[in-house]
């Protein structure tokens, strides 16, 4: 398996963006954006398999949110939320 991420519009790609569970400021799993493609019409962050910690934060928060920080194009913090409904029973089946 592995996680990817798309980028909003508009978001700058110099950072990294990095994956929260909750709304903790704790460990992140961090995905760079190695190239953008113009023939997948974006840009993807692929991570696997995830092998950081920060993955048991993930499976530990049971149904509860997470948390995508990337920087919009004025350098400011753009976070976006996801549910983490299934991801720890997902994890463990791997």
């Amino acid at each position: 398996w592995r996680l990817s991420v798309q980028p909003p519009l508009e978001a700058r790609l110099e950072q990294p963006a990095r994956v929260f569970a909750e709304t903790d400021d704790g460990e992140a799993v961090t995905l760079p954006f190695p190239a953008c493609s113009v023939t997948r019409g974006s840009c993807f962050a692929d991570l696997s398999p995830p092998e950081k910690p920060a993955l048991r934060h993930f499976r530990a928060r049971g149904d509860g949110q997470g948390r995508i920080e990337f920087q919009d194009a004025a350098g400011r913090p753009a976070p976006a939320m996801f549910g983490l409904r299934g991801f720890g029973a997902a994890l463990s089946r791997v």
